[in-house]
């Protein structure tokens, strides 16, 4: 049996849980997530596993992934004791910059000509807007994540300035 590598700065765990790498079990604190938090912020140092986390979950509750539940989950505390939004989300990460990988990995979801229109908009805040109403329309619900949001909320006032 090959020596486990130690994952420093990798993010990605279908990578860590299939290549080899150490894994701490931190999916028990999905449950208490769900059942505390409708805005989870998570806030902890740099380099204490916030990113890995937010991966974590995404696997966790991505409608496309479900499949991959018992192979990355199954020997983890939460393969164990899945919540029901286990698999039920269509999954939005960042904003700005992944708008149109969710509009071709969701498109089957919604209507004809979403991701043609999603891509059409010209800025984050309209594409957000226009998925949510059209999540809302279809009865679709959407897990949103926003990693290192210090960053992003610098983007967003460095493009912007002071006029928002």
């Amino acid at each position: 049996m090959a020596t486990k590598q130690i994952p420093y700065g990798l993010t990605d765990f279908e990578r860590i849980r299939t290549a080899n790498y150490y894994y701490v079990d931190k999916t028990r604190y999905i449950a208490e997530v769900e059942r505390n938090a409708s805005f989870f912020f998570l806030i902890r140092p740099r380099r204490f596993g916030k990113s890995l986390f937010l991966n974590v979950l995404r696997w966790y509750y991505d409608v496309n992934r479900k499949d991959s539940f018992e192979e990355l989950f199954g020997d983890l505390y939460i393969g164990s004791h899945p919540t029901p939004e286990q698999g039920q989300y269509l999954v939005l990460d960042h904003c700005a910059s992944r708008f149109r990988e969710f509009a071709y990995y969701y498109e089957r979801f919604f209507n004809p000509g979403f991701r043609e229109k999603m891509e059409s908009l010209p800025n984050a805040d309209e594409k957000l807007t226009y998925t949510i109403s059209e999540a809302k329309r279809l009865n679709l619900s959407i897990y949103l994540f926003i990693d290192e949001y210090d960053n992003f909320t610098n983007a967003i006032l460095a493009n912007m300035g002071e006029k928002h």
